[in-house]
């Protein structure tokens, strides 16, 4: 995965993660002021569950339903009251800003900031000592507290050293109780509450404003994360138009005192107008008082030519209808969250659409960014009737020009770190909103089709014994291959099955012996069951594999 470093003149240090995509245009590369042992997520990185969990569970969360501690990547926290794990925390830190001071010396400037920051998950710890700690601080509050002390054990002998932690999901909120971050300690505060479509003064969508205003009262040096994307796998790429609110956004961090941007902009070849809003976002960060307005106006006339008069039409009247509408785009949308873009606002912009296209010169450089322009609201009229099973004659054009526009788009970043890891991203985002023939048993049916691309392995499959690999045997053309004989997980009998999160209960399930003969499939009928949102498909013993309901749109 790639990040790049710019330096952006209203900010102290900026960076746009673009997930393998390569530099976003318009940076220029400069060195990162974050120290080891990466720059966010690393909890786990000081204090390893896998090699500390067993001698010293005190150390992580207490869930206080199960009863038991819980650490890792994605199953826990750290126990911030626990006095050891404070030392030893503090021990790791000071040998990070050793190591890489020995490794800077003569060569370069040292790293700057170091982070020390929550898993990415939400298994906070609810002890006896924390939850007393909640309930005086907040759960930020909490935080504070053990980064502060952190911090304060480095703060003589490297004053100029800053400790950066995130406000992140439960931690988003400021503290409470007078708790204040240190002077040499970084709130990063992340923006996962927002509506993206939206500004952020907005009535409805102040969240992330009343926080920032909150924070900066309570911290003197905030960074932002924020997101130009929305991570509910297929729906990547539906239209919302962002780019009218992202000036208003670079000035309130200006004003409230940020120092910094980490910015999520992945998915280059399907995200929404991306090279729009990479383009008013790097401009706003340089000069937060530039026209955010003009920008967006140039660039739609600078890179859509001939046709840029519809393309903007269209992206104007797509956010006034959502203000009409109050349509909510949050961080994992649903596919109803674009309820408020009807049939008639469809069949309008496509006609805006025909109308840009026939400006363009046949096969010319103008008309091939049209129809790149035109891919996420295609992929959303595709994804609709793949959910209802409603293949009109829209759908069906629809479905035409995603299937002739998606392979021509990404050839243009075949080399990306990105594509070397996804060598059938064009068949598997064709298949995401288009969906694939169904078997022949299912001729006639409606069904929802979950093919072997929309699963994914968890973090306990880490030896590498679970692949997805290219197997024409498969219906769907590839298939997960479980090495039960080399698992530590995966012995058998085997077991797939449906199960309800909330109610923590097995709707169905189905057990295996034997293992299929070499090379074969078959077809299991597990029940009739009524799917609950917060479930999910395994078919794996050890759920290694899984299809999570609360991941998909529908």
């Amino acid at each position: 995965m790639t990040a790049f470093l710019f330096l952006a003149a209203a900010f102290s240090f900026g960076k746009i993660y673009t997930g393998g995509f390569g530099p976003a245009d318009g940076f220029a590369n400069s060195p990162d002021p974050y120290g080891s042992p990466r720059h966010c997520h690393t909890f786990d990185v000081y204090v390893p569950f896998a090699e500390h969990g067993k001698a010293h569970p005190e150390w992580f969360s207490y869930v206080k339903a199960s009863g038991r501690r819980c650490g890792g990547p994605g199953g826990g926290q750290l126990c911030f009251t626990n006095p050891e794990l404070r030392a030893f925390v503090k021990q790791r830190l000071r040998a990070y800003i050793e190591r890489d001071r020995a490794e800077a010396a003569g060569k370069s400037d040292p790293p700057r900031i170091y982070d020390i920051s929550q898993n990415d998950n939400v298994a906070y710890c609810e002890c006896e000592a924390c939850m007393s700690a909640r309930e005086k601080w907040g759960l930020s509050g909490l935080l504070v507290d053990f980064i502060n002390d952190v911090a304060s054990s480095v703060a003589k002998d490297y004053p100029d050293v800053l400790v950066n932690t995130f406000a992140y999901q439960g931690t988003e909120a400021p503290p409470k109780g007078g708790m204040r971050a240190a002077d040499n300690v970084v709130i990063r505060l992340c923006d996962t509450q927002s509506n993206q479509a939206a500004g952020r003064n907005e009535p409805g969508n102040t969240v992330f404003r009343d926080n920032l205003v909150a924070w900066a009262k309570c911290a003197k040096n905030i960074s932002v994360w924020d997101y130009f994307s929305v991570y509910t796998d297929d729906l990547i790429g539906f239209p919302y138009a962002s780019e009218f609110h992202i000036g208003e956004y670079t000035r309130m961090c200006r004003d409230n005192r940020v120092i910094g941007f980490f910015r999520e902009h992945e998915h280059r070849h399907k995200g929404d107008f991306w090279e729009l809003k990479n383009y008013v976002g790097v401009e706003m960060m340089r000069n937060p008082d530039a026209d955010d307005q003009a920008l967006v106006r140039s660039f739609v006339r600078d890179h859509y030519g001939p046709a840029a008069d519809e393309i903007y039409a269209y992206r104007r009247r797509l956010d006034e209808l959502r203000r009409e509408r109050k349509g909510n785009i949050p961080w994992f949308p649903s596919l109803g969250d674009w309820d408020w873009l009807d049939a008639a606002a469809v069949a309008e912009f496509q006609g805006l659409f025909d109308r840009a296209l026939a400006k363009c010169g046949k096969g010319s450089e103008f008309e091939l960014r049209v129809r790149r322009a035109r891919l996420g609201l295609d992929r959303l009229v595709c994804r609709r009737a793949l959910g209802s099973g409603a293949w009109d004659a829209a759908a069906t054009a629809a479905a035409a020009r995603v299937k002739a526009i998606t392979p021509v788009w990404y050839a243009r970043f075949a080399g990306t770190e990105f594509m070397r890891k996804h060598p059938h991203a064009v068949e598997d985002d064709i298949a995401q909103v288009c969906g694939v023939p169904p078997p022949k048993r299912f001729a006639g049916m409606k069904i929802r089709d979950f093919t072997a691309p929309m699963l994914y392995v968890t973090e306990s499959a880490v030896e590498r014994t679970v692949r997805l690999r290219e197997d024409r045997d498969s219906e769907s053309g590839r298939a997960w291959i479980i090495d039960a004989d080399a698992s530590k997980h995966d012995k058998l009998p085997y077991e797939i099955g449906f199960y309800d999160r909330e109610a923590k209960k097995f709707l169905a399930r189905k057990s295996f012996e034997k293992p299929l003969a070499k090379n074969a499939y078959a077809w299991y009928r597990l029940g009739e069951v009524t799917v609950p949102g917060p479930s999910l498909v395994y078919v794996s013993g050890s759920w290694n594999v899984q299809l999570d309901l609360r991941r998909r749109s529908d």
